[in-house]
């Protein structure tokens, strides 16, 4: 079995190429799925079908070393929201740092996930 990090990193990895693309949405779509699914798989919080604001309830009250990221993990979902749900036009930039920011996510809780 592949440990979640490694899964979630290689899936943010194949996502570059939709940057590229200019496909907001289908990016940002993908990259949220990922961490959501992420969550689930390394700290047991359901995440995929949940809205931010829940998701991030539920961490308020988690000691898992999510908890202790739970402000990057709200900003990410929060541009993954506008980007997915208003709109919002990210540049490519804007994209890439999108990106860059889930990788450091997953990268820095990686070595608490159970």
């Amino acid at each position: 079995t592949v440990p979640a990090d490694v899964a979630a990193l290689r899936a943010l990895e194949a996502t570059r190429s939709l940057i590229a693309g200019d496909d907001v949405q289908s990016f940002s779509s993908e990259v949220s799925q990922t961490v959501r699914d992420y969550v689930e798989t390394a700290f047991g919080v359901r995440a995929p079908r949940r809205t931010t604001e829940e998701l991030l309830a539920e961490l308020m009250h988690d000691a898992s070393p999510v908890s202790a990221h739970r402000a990057e993990l709200g900003l990410f979902l929060e541009h993954c929201d506008l980007a997915k749900y208003a709109r919002f036009a990210l540049s490519r930039a804007q994209m890439t740092e999108m990106l860059d920011s889930a990788e450091l996510f997953v990268k820095a809780t990686a070595g608490g996930a159970a």
